[in-house]
C-alpha cells in the first residue's frame, strides 16, 4: 500500500513539474523571453530570393533579404528601392512568405502598374527598429545606416527620397513611420500597416519586457516620445514633400487602431500628405486587415514613383547601346 501511495505521489509530482515547466514556457513566448531555442524558425524564402549578411555594431551578423524584379534589374538604370519592416516576433521572410509580397508586386510590375524596383528585406528581430536604451542594440541606426549603404553598394538603386519607400506592418509600421519622419532625406514614401502607437502600448502594459529593454523600467518617455510618430509630427517632423499611407483594422487594439487615427490627424492638422484606409470589421494581422490594403498601398506607390521618377538615368559603357 506505501508503495502504491509513492508511485502515486511521485506520477503526481511529475505531471505537477512538468505542467509548471510547460506554463513557463507559453508564459516566455507570450511575454518574448523564450531563449533563442524555444523561437520560431523562419520560414523558407521563395527560390530565387538572395541572402546577404552584414557584420553590425553591437548586433553581430544580420541578414537581409532581396527580390529582384521579373526579368532582373534592367540595365543602366537605377531602380527604386523599397524596404520592407516585418512585425514583432517574424522574420525577412514573413512579408515573402505570409504576404506573398513578391508575387504581388511582380503582377503589378508585369502590368506596368509598378515600375521594377528592388525590394530588401531586413532582419529586425524583435527590437522594435528602435536605438536601445543600453546601447548595446542600435535596430534604427542599422536601418537608416548600414542596411542602406550595404545595399547601394551592391545594387544599383536609387538614393533620391521620392525613389525610396519604407513599408511596415505592426512593429515594422512603427518602424516604417518612424523612420521616414526621422529622414524624409532618406525615405520619400512611407507605408504603416497597424504600427503600434508606442505610448499607447507603454500605457497599457508598462512593465511588459517587449518595451522596457528598449525604453527602460521604467518607461523613459523623453526617450520613447523622440521616436513615436504622434510625437514627431506634433514636434514638426515630416515634410509635404513625402507621402504617408496608414492602414488598420476596425477591430484592432487600441495601440494600432486608436493610435493610427491619432497620428492621421496630426498629419493633417499639419497638411502633410497622408491618405488612410481602414479594413471593417478585422483584427491584427496578415489574413485579416494587411492582405486586404496591399493592392492599395502597391497601387499608391506605383503612381508615385510614376510621378517621380529618377532625375538622371546611369550612363552607358561607351560603345554600348542604352537598353530599350
Amino acid at each position: 500500500m506505501i508503495s502504491q501511495l509513492t508511485d502515486r505521489h511521485m506520477t503526481a509530482s511529475r505531471t505537477q513539474r512538468w505542467a509548471r515547466a510547460c506554463l513557463l514556457v507559453v508564459t516566455l513566448c507570450v511575454h518574448g523571453l523564450c531563449a533563442p531555442g524555444f523561437a520560431k524558425p523562419p520560414p523558407t524564402a521563395p527560390a530565387g530570393t538572395r541572402q546577404h549578411q552584414v557584420q553590425v555594431p553591437h548586433l553581430g551578423q544580420l541578414r537581409y533579404l532581396v527580390h529582384l524584379p521579373p526579368g532582373g534589374l534592367p540595365a543602366h538604370t537605377k531602380v527604386p528601392l523599397v524596404v520592407l519592416l516585418h512585425g514583432l516576433g517574424g522574420h525577412p521572410e514573413s512579408w515573402l512568405v505570409d504576404a506573398e509580397i513578391g508575387a504581388h508586386l511582380d503582377a503589378a510590375v508585369e502590368a506596368k502598374r509598378l515600375p521594377p524596383c528592388l525590394v530588401v528585406l531586413p532582419q529586425g528581430d524583435s527590437g522594435y527598429w528602435a536605438d536601445w536604451i543600453d546601447g548595446e542594440h542600435p535596430w534604427a541606426s542599422w536601418l537608416a545606416d548600414g542596411l542602406l549603404a550595404d545595399v547601394r553598394a551592391r545594387y544599383p538603386v536609387r538614393t533620391d527620397p521620392a525613389g525610396v519607400a519604407i513599408v511596415g506592418a505592426s512593429m515594422g509600421g512603427f518602424g516604417a513611420l518612424s523612420a521616414a519622419l526621422q529622414h524624409p532625406d532618406l525615405f520619400g514614401f512611407a507605408v504603416s500597416l497597424s504600427g503600434t502607437d508606442v505610448e499607447l502600448a507603454t500605457q497599457a502594459q508598462p512593465h511588459r519586457q517587449t518595451y522596457t529593454r528598449v525604453w527602460g523600467d521604467p518607461i523613459r518617455g523623453d526617450l520613447l516620445r523622440r521616436v513615436n510618430p504622434n510625437q514627431l509630427v506634433c514636434g514638426g517632423a515630416g515634410r509635404t514633400s513625402q507621402q504617408f499611407l496608414l492602414g488598420w483594422g476596425s477591430r484592432e487594439p487600441a495601440k494600432f487602431a486608436k493610435g493610427g487615427a491619432r497620428v492621421a490627424r496630426a498629419m493633417r492638422a499639419r497638411r502633410l500628405d497622408v491618405h488612410v484606409r481602414t479594413v471593417p470589421g478585422k483584427g491584427h494581422g496578415w489574413r485579416s486587415a494587411w492582405a486586404p490594403l496591399q493592392g492599395w498601398w502597391i497601387g499608391a506607390l506605383g503612381r508615385w514613383l510614376r510621378q517621380h521618377p529618377a532625375r538622371h538615368a546611369v550612363k552607358p559603357p561607351a560603345g554600348q547601346p542604352r537598353a530599350p
